[in-house]
């Protein structure tokens, strides 16, 4: 019969384990609503990051596509963030495809409940998609954003 591990054994091997797939970054540009650009910490140079799970209305949207961009600036610009990843790392385009923390801030999540962004899922990163649907469903009803018209 195994022991159970202490609690706060288990804290630090699911700290280690998140920190195994996961690395901090500062935001050097806001392209849109769900897409960003990066310098490692260690200054490896500038990666473009595509929010996972997320579709965020383009710029030339005339309203919501600037109304997501000024909302993600307001998130992440210019601040230390946490890249977490899924299944797969990259998209046909070469972005690096990550969820994005900001603190204890989900900024992927936050653009849904914002009713910014809508939910999108792509196998196989499905990971968060379950909140993803149940916080665009919220919007919807609260008619946010996007869904103000609707």
């Amino acid at each position: 019969m195994l022991k159970k591990l202490p609690v706060l054994t288990c804290f630090f091997l699911f700290v280690l384990a998140t920190n195994l797939f996961a690395f901090q970054a500062r935001v050097v540009k806001v392209v849109d609503g769900d897409t960003i650009d990066v310098e490692r910490a260690k200054g490896e140079g500038r990666i473009r990051v595509r929010y996972i799970g997320i579709d965020a209305p383009e710029l030339k949207e005339p309203s919501f596509g600037q109304e997501a961009k000024r909302f993600n600036q307001g998130l992440v610009a210019g601040k230390m963030i946490r890249l977490a990843f899924d299944e797969e790392r990259y998209d046909r385009y070469g972005r690096l495809l990550a969820y994005v923390w900001v603190g204890s801030t989900f900024v992927n999540a936050e653009l849904i409940k914002a009713g910014l962004a809508t939910a999108i899922g792509r196998p196989p990163n499905l990971k968060h998609l379950s909140l993803f649907l149940r916080l665009e469903d919220e919007a919807r009803k609260k008619k946010k954003g996007i869904w103000r018209s609707s």
